[in-house]
């Protein structure tokens, strides 16, 4: 089954996020950070409602470019993101597959605190911290759906790994701390939950 659109535009721009990040290009991280925080919170709505939502948001974020005049934001709204909200829209009656987005999700919550991470470097303009964090989750959408367990595998066993070696590597003691703070019951979880689907 076709995984949804909501994800996969999810994931597409948690990834654009890590580019312009490792790019240095801050205005246009904010821009993506705003509409990852709205497609994330969209991810719990019915898919009518989501498709609606997500529509407004990259209509914000296509204005949000209009002032700095910044086309290349206008045209990847335009061509990229509004090619999802079309397929929301066509698919919203379809039947889907489940989002796990129940409170107590830890591939959700997952999402939800390095979404808020991302944004938090973003704030204080740290790049690296931001391709980071950002990178750490841009596969994390897919864990959503049922029958991932592959993507949650690989998940624990390379990209938990590289994103702690990289935090390490930044020489960011704070950020390694918080990570292991915020995460460590989440990845304990993740673990516990792929050992009862085996």
């Amino acid at each position: 089954m076709e995984d949804p659109p909501i994800v996969l535009l999810l994931q597409t721009v948690i990834s654009h996020i890590a580019t312009s990040a490792y790019r240095g290009e801050t205005d246009r991280c904010k821009h993506e950070s705003c509409l990852a925080d709205s497609v994330c919170n969209a991810l719990t709505m019915q898919p009518d409602a989501q498709a609606r939502t997500v529509n407004e948001a990259i209509i914000r974020y296509q204005q949000a470019a209009v002032p700095s005049s910044n086309h290349f934001l206008k045209r990847r709204a335009n061509e990229l993101y509004g090619g999802f909200v079309k397929s929301m829209f066509d698919k919203a009656h379809d039947l889907r597959p489940k989002i796990d987005t129940h409170n107590g999700s830890p591939a959700f919550e997952l999402l939800c605190t390095g979404i808020r991470l991302t944004a938090e470097a973003i704030q204080i303009a740290d790049m690296k911290l931001t391709y980071i964090e950002s990178d750490h989750i841009h596969n994390v959408p897919i864990m959503l759906l049922p029958g991932k367990a592959r993507s949650i595998a690989y998940y624990l066993q390379q990209e938990r790994d590289l994103y702690l070696c990289r935090l390490r590597e930044s020489q960011n003691a704070a950020a390694v701390e918080n990570a292991m703070h915020l995460f460590k019951k989440l990845w304990w979880e993740l673990g516990r939950d792929l050992a009862t689907d085996d």
